[in-house]
């Protein structure tokens, strides 16, 4: 069995890297390719057992900037022909943006915000994703950096107690300090984990919260 997988591999790999230009250069060795050859590479192997799901871990961190959107419209068009759903890592929210439809926002192991790609790029509600996103750098000369998230990442080992956002939060109280928040949907399609956002709170009240609390991290 396992050499039938072997011998599988070694048929499948020739027409896989055909599809990018490589199928001359099997023998060559990896140090002669560049970043983006590598990981077209990479991403020819991923697609020779013609997967579903493919996940994608920090995708362009590693590419120079000049070649980061070449892979991205690959890894769209990719998606588009065979199907492939993707399940991408990143911290780069122009990376989100572009490749993602519904987004999770991970703080020390827990998810604390979760809606369309959309919705978290442009109006996120919790406090750390809206301290990434301010934590960009801004394409524009003179701007630098919006803002800086104040304090240490806690340990995923010995985490806080109550939500684990609270040592860096702005806006923290002592309930925050000692009662761990739920994920819940505050809005259709949008569920935080946020003691500041309560179930059945207008849309006008949310986004209200929202604001204070960009107000409070730009600070």
């Amino acid at each position: 069995m396992k050499e039938y997988r072997k011998q599988r591999l070694r048929n499948a790999s020739p027409s896989c890297f055909s599809r990018w230009g490589y199928s001359r250069r099997m023998q060559t060795c990896t140090h002669e390719f560049s970043g983006g050859q590598r990981q077209r590479i990479a991403i020819a192997r991923a697609l020779i057992l013609n997967p579903n799901i493919i996940v994608l871990d920090e995708p362009v961190s590693s590419i120079d900037v000049s070649m980061r959107s070449g892979i991205m419209n690959l890894l769209k068009d990719l998606s588009r022909r065979y199907g492939i759903s993707y399940v991408l890592v990143a911290h780069d929210f122009s990376t989100i943006r572009y490749l993602s439809h519904e987004v999770a926002t991970m703080y020390i192991g827990q998810i604390v915000e979760k809606a369309s790609a959309a919705e978290v790029c442009s109006r996120s509600l919790h406090p750390y994703t809206q301290g990434l996103l301010a934590a960009g750098i801004i394409a524009r000369p003179g701007q630098g950096i919006k803002a800086i998230l104040r304090g240490e990442v806690g340990s995923p080992i010995n985490p806080p107690p109550g939500c684990r956002f609270h040592p860096r939060c702005p806006l923290a109280t002592e309930f925050c300090k000692q009662v761990p928040p739920m994920l819940e949907e505050v809005l259709p399609g949008r569920k935080v984990a946020c003691h500041l956002y309560k179930k059945g709170q207008t849309e006008a009240q949310v986004y209200n919260i929202r604001e204070q609390i960009a107000r409070e991290i730009s600070r």
